[in-house]
């Protein structure tokens, strides 16, 4: 009773910490740290991208931490487990052709993770005979949204064996663990599409003016994974004249982002076509309003802006429901 308790407060704190996160590393490390040294003495974990992809060794952590390094070289060394989707523990089977080997005995005495006699070059040789004299390694499938995304590797380099409510619970683990990070995954690829879009709905870079010195502080608020509606943008109109924006669409999300894209762009289209201020504002409040259901409410200011070879500059701005701008003489 007191065992079934134990690993249901277990479940439901690793649970808690795995849901508190969306970091695709900070939940390899969450697995990793969850079964050493509760469940196992070592644990690596492997992930797959793709199903056209080789799992990669992405994270490694020992109860004893000056033997880290050098069981992420020994792992290096030895292909990784296969992707076997069926559920449950299963013991790895590392290849054991004498060049494999060789290159392990070395690595074995240096972590001390075994008697390096002990490794065969036989046939169907276990890693956990390879680095555990007796000691058991095995593989659980981390699977989410019925596709293998990678291996929780447990290893025991002792006498002893995973008793089968270890297992049990290290299953139980592993499919709560797959899930998160699945999750943190899309959300790494959610959040890598906004920033994407969000940059190319801003200028790649402000061109440089004469006589005038040009800032931009960009802040996005929120959690980073969803397109705001905030824009800039600064252009060289015609030769000696330079167009320049700032807007805010109403809400978020690819609606906004469609409105964005459509007044930066038909700004600088209708501003080099000639029309003034005023003009250019009309008739993207016109292009707006053809966007129908579609469209979104959008403050904006709008300005040109004209050097002067005193270092002064002649400005005209015309404002859409923006915030008006600020100007600071020299007498502050």
């Amino acid at each position: 009773e007191r065992l079934r308790r134990g690993s249901l407060s277990f479940l439901v704190e690793a649970s808690d910490l795995l849901a508190g996160t969306l970091d695709r590393d900070q939940t390899l490390a969450l697995m990793a740290q969850m079964t050493v040294p509760t469940l196992a003495t070592w644990c690596a974990v492997y992930t797959i991208a793709d199903q056209s992809s080789e799992p990669e060794l992405s994270y490694v952590l020992h109860e004893d931490e000056d033997r880290i390094d050098g069981l992420k070289a020994l792992l290096a060394k030895v292909p990784p487990p296969d992707p076997v989707p069926t559920p449950g523990a299963r013991v790895w089977t590392a290849p054991s052709d004498a060049a494999h080997a060789a290159a392990l005995r070395s690595s074995l005495r240096s972590l001390g993770l075994g008697d390096a006699g002990r490794l065969s070059a036989g046939p169907g040789t276990s890693l956990a005979t390879a680095s555990a004299v007796g000691g058991e390694t095995v593989v659980l499938p981390l699977v989410a949204r019925n596709r293998v995304i990678g291996m929780l590797t447990l290893g025991k380099p002792t006498d002893d064996h995973f008793r089968q409510e270890i297992l049990e619970l290290a299953e139980d683990l592993s499919r709560r663990a797959a899930l998160a990070l699945d999750n943190a995954r899309l959300y790494s690829e959610r959040t890598a599409i906004s920033q994407s879009l969000q940059r190319s709905l801003l200028p790649p870079e402000l061109p440089s003016v004469p006589g005038v010195e040009v800032e931009v502080i960009y802040r996005a608020a929120g959690e980073g994974n969803e397109v705001g509606g905030d824009f800039y943008d600064l252009f060289p109109i015609r030769d000696g004249a330079y167009g320049f924006a700032i807007g805010d669409v109403c809400g978020t999300g690819p609606e906004a982002a469609a409105v964005t894209g459509l007044a930066r762009h038909a700004l600088r289209l209708l501003a080099r076509e000639g029309f003034g201020g005023p003009a250019v504002l009309e008739r993207l409040n016109a292009a707006i309003l053809d966007e129908g259901a579609r469209s979104r409410f959008l403050t904006l200011l709008y300005g040109e802006l004209w050097p002067q070879h005193d270092g002064s500059a002649i400005l005209k701005v015309v404002c859409a429901g923006h915030p008006l701008p600020l100007r600071l003489r020299q007498d502050g």
